[in-house]
């Protein structure tokens, strides 16, 4: 049995209760149910859930907005959201994909799709976790369990790498202190926090991804295709426009810094300056 959280805001009756009874049938104990968009928000904000699925259109409040506020708050901007719709244009996938959702399904969608969907994305957060462990004293250090260019000669990059003080007391058993620095940045990569200048910068799952994976390599090109399969995985129905509208958002939220920094290749993708600018 799995015991990942799952939260389902539909408003229809009928397939909200299809969905909750699949999702127990394939092993997923604990599923919370909403049926507009205030009571999901209140669902995902009370219940803390490992995955969202949300229907976009909903009374009231629909779920695009439900979409961006949950991406708006640090409580649960972190939380996979899975959009369940019945539009399948480019336009509304762009759309949802700009309000932080990390995955659609159209309607109608087989069960076992659904099912597929949800552990593919369960599972990419459980290695996400596994790969930003934090390091036991004494362990080396490298790009497996910090996300950045190994140490050399034990001596930790400040730029790509643990900060300086990662070993002192309270440290080594917090995961907030393995970080990533890219001058003002800072990637705290456990918790998925990011600092500007000190100050918190929330984004949706998407963007962390797409921060994470730039600076972990500075200097190297990433092609859009190589960004959508990075984060969701190879063959994903995402168009390379998405990684476009993604990019702005993330530029716009780390201001002019981010402008500055995360470049644009013509022709080719997207890649984080070396050196500051």
């Amino acid at each position: 049995m799995s015991r990942e959280k799952i939260l389902i805001v539909e408003d229809e009756s009928a397939i909200r209760e299809l969905i909750r009874m699949n999702l127990m049938m394939n092993g997923f104990e604990e599923v919370f149910l909403a049926e507009d968009g205030r009571s999901g928000l209140e669902s995902a904000r009370k219940w803390k859930p490992d995955l969202i699925l949300l229907d976009l259109m909903l009374p009231g409040m629909n779920g695009l907005e439900v979409c961006r506020k949950l991406m708006e708050d640090p409580e649960t901007a972190g939380i996979p959201v899975v959009m369940l719709t019945a539009k399948s244009e480019e336009e509304d996938i762009v759309h949802g994909l700009e309000m932080g959702a990390c995955d659609y399904v159209t309607k109608p969608f087989s069960n076992k799709v659904l099912i597929s969907r949800i552990r593919a994305h369960l599972r990419r957060e459980d290695s996400l976790k596994d790969r930003l462990q934090m390091p036991k004293k004494g362990d080396a250090v490298n790009e497996e369990n910090v996300g950045g260019p190994a140490a050399k000669d034990g001596d930790p990059y400040r730029n790509g790498n643990l900060n300086e003080g990662w070993e002192t007391e309270g440290a080594s058993r917090d995961p907030q202190f393995v970080k990533l620095e890219r001058g003002p940045l800072e990637i705290f990569t456990a918790s998925r926090k990011v600092l500007m200048d000190g100050g918190e910068v929330v984004l949706t799952f998407t963007e962390f991804e797409m921060l994470f994976l730039l600076c972990r390599k500075p200097g190297r090109v990433f092609t859009r295709t190589q960004i959508i399969s990075h984060i969701k995985g190879n063959d994903y129905p995402v168009t390379e426009r998405s990684v476009d509208v993604q990019i702005l958002n993330l530029r716009r939220k780390l201001g002019e810094w981010g402008s500055r920094m995360i470049e644009t290749v013509r022709g080719i993708g997207y890649r984080m300056k070396e050196v500051e600018s």
